[in-house]
């Protein structure tokens, strides 16, 4: 799904279910994500959403994980990380639909249908081989087809090629050391549906 190992990019989500007026849950959410596979390393900041304020920084490499809270009550936690890094990924069920254009680009159109009565609409920038959208919709409801969008992950400002190192290290003032040890670890960032996740 994405050619290169490494990429710096802007994920903005919206849950289609939730009323956008009310301010509790929020229905949008946005993310700023730096990822290098080849390295085993991923940070992403949180800037909207439920856990807006909240940046993960995942040292797959050294077996790291990071939780940095800043704010009026600051705090970094951190956790063993065992597993290996996931690779993005194609689904290998997805069949081509043909192609759309949004904001003017030639996309080709992607689609796959889930366990559970959900179909899954990915959307590929022609040229560059780049994923711009995933659409998650209902398919199915108590056996009737009944298409109805759950959630839309739009990325965007992507930047190909190497990332800053230092962007993947904790801010001043925490150490690994000065971080509070929390046992059990994150749950992983679902970043671009499951297509992409650290």
């Amino acid at each position: 799904m994405i050619t290169a190992s490494t990429f710096s990019a802007t994920i903005t989500t919206l849950a289609r279910t939730v009323d956008h007026a009310q301010r509790y849950p929020p229905a949008l959410g946005r993310m700023r994500i730096r990822y290098d596979h080849s390295a085993g390393l991923a940070v992403v900041a949180i800037e909207a959403g439920v856990e807006a304020g909240k940046t993960y920084i995942r040292q797959y490499n050294q077996k790291r994980d990071y939780l940095v809270i800043g704010g009026e009550y600051p705090l970094c936690r951190r956790s063993y990380l065992g597993d290996p890094m996931p690779m993005p990924a194609l689904p290998t069920q997805a069949k081509l639909q043909g192609s759309v254009f949004i904001d003017g680009t030639m996309y080709q159109h992607w689609q796959q249908e889930d366990l559970g009565g959900s179909r899954i609409h990915l959307y590929i920038d022609s040229a560059t081989s780049l994923p711009r959208r995933v659409v998650e919709e209902v398919a199915v409801r108590d056996g009737a087809a009944l298409p109805a969008p759950l959630m839309t992950y739009d990325m965007s400002n992507v930047v190909l090629g190497p990332q800053d190192p230092a962007s993947f290290e904790l801010p001043a003032p925490y150490t690994h050391d000065t971080c509070e040890l929390y046992i059990g670890g994150f749950p992983y960032i679902h970043a671009f549906h499951h297509f992409l996740r650290f």
